[in-house]
């Protein structure tokens, strides 16, 4: 039922052709279903949002799609093609299509390398041009993110957070992707440096036709960067649809509850959580049987203590709106 669900609703994208197609992911580390049966695809050119309180398996799954971990069941296809059952060969070709960004610019670049290196790395690694190639490349990479070429033989500890993370992203462009999944890539700045690497990575969209996975806790990043999003809750999504509907009119109980948290100008919530959620997401190892969030729930009834609500559109919801949820608010 969930796949033939999200292969019709969670395709989504306004029509476009499905660049990244995820179908019943599975990630397991012992007893910890850290992603739990995702199912989503994500168009050309499009940017869908995933967020979820801290542990909820956003990162898992980032990390899951392009391979740096194995899931343990499921399929990933990149414009059609298989990336799970990829042989190492095919595997390192597929990279030229997918990069990821990752949360912290300052681990996730080598401190002994410099950044010509760094960011020449996967040409080298995929044996793309001669020296002098990759090195007009990087140049050129650098000059595009705002660096300049006097930062190629620097290292990255003489940049600041925000000019490593451009050095990542550099990186991450090198062998020209289709696909950037971008993990947290701003909430390690300041805020002041947010809104300069996103509009970077907005222009680089735009330019480059890039398509975006996007994983983020700020709620507010999310409804302006992303055209939809989903949420996730203990390792499945629990709402999908576009992100000014999600926003607007959040259908889960648990998304009313994050929305609701948006701070405003005047210091406080945007008060959508009318149904009082409490308490803490229980343990990973012990997820409740049912629906993972009626422990919390005020409107849960008894069953969805017992059978958990699978991902489904609703009754008289025209865009597209997908919701696990026996109640909807």
């Amino acid at each position: 039922m969930l796949e033939k669900v999200a292969e019709r609703v969670v395709a989504g994208g306004g029509g476009r052709e499905a660049m990244l197609c995820v179908r019943g992911l599975v990630v397991a580390f012992g007893q910890v279903r850290a992603v739990s049966g995702v199912s989503f695809e994500v168009g050309s050119g499009e940017t869908l949002g995933i967020v979820g309180e801290s542990g909820c398996g956003k990162t898992t799954l980032a990390r899951a799609i392009v391979r740096l971990i194995e899931p343990s069941a499921g399929e990933v296809f990149l414009g059609g093609r298989d990336v799970l059952r990829a042989s190492s060969s095919a595997l390192l070709e597929l990279r030229r299509e997918m990069q990821i960004v990752f949360q912290d610019p300052k681990g996730s670049l080598n401190s002994k390398m410099r950044v010509g290196e760094i960011v020449g790395e996967p040409l080298r690694v995929q044996r793309i041009g001669s020296r002098a190639d990759r090195r007009v490349k990087v140049l050129s990479l650098l000059d595009r993110v705002g660096l300049g070429a006097s930062s190629y033989d620097k290292f990255p500890h003489e940049f600041s957070g925000g000019q490593r993370q451009r050095i990542g992203i550099a990186r991450a462009l090198a062998p020209d992707p289709k696909l950037l999944v971008l993990d947290e890539p701003v909430s390690a700045l300041d805020v002041s440096i947010r809104a300069q690497v996103l509009n970077l990575l907005a222009d680089l969209r735009d330019e480059l036709g890039l398509t975006y996975v996007f994983i983020s806790h700020d709620l507010g990043v999310v409804r302006h960067f992303c055209d939809r999003v989903a949420v996730m809750y203990l390792g499945k999504f629990v709402e999908v649809g576009a992100a000014g509907d999600v926003f607007s009119f959040p259908r889960h109980p648990f998304t009313r509850g994050m929305v609701g948290s948006i701070p405003t100008l005047d210091g406080r919530g945007r008060g959508e959580d009318t149904v009082g959620l409490t308490g803490e997401p229980p343990s990973p190892i012990d997820v409740p049987a049912g629906c993972s969030l009626h422990p919390r729930c005020p409107v849960a009834t008894e069953r969805c203590r017992i059978d958990a609500p699978a991902l489904v559109s609703l009754d008289g919801d025209d865009l597209g709106r997908i919701v696990a949820c026996y109640h909807p608010v």
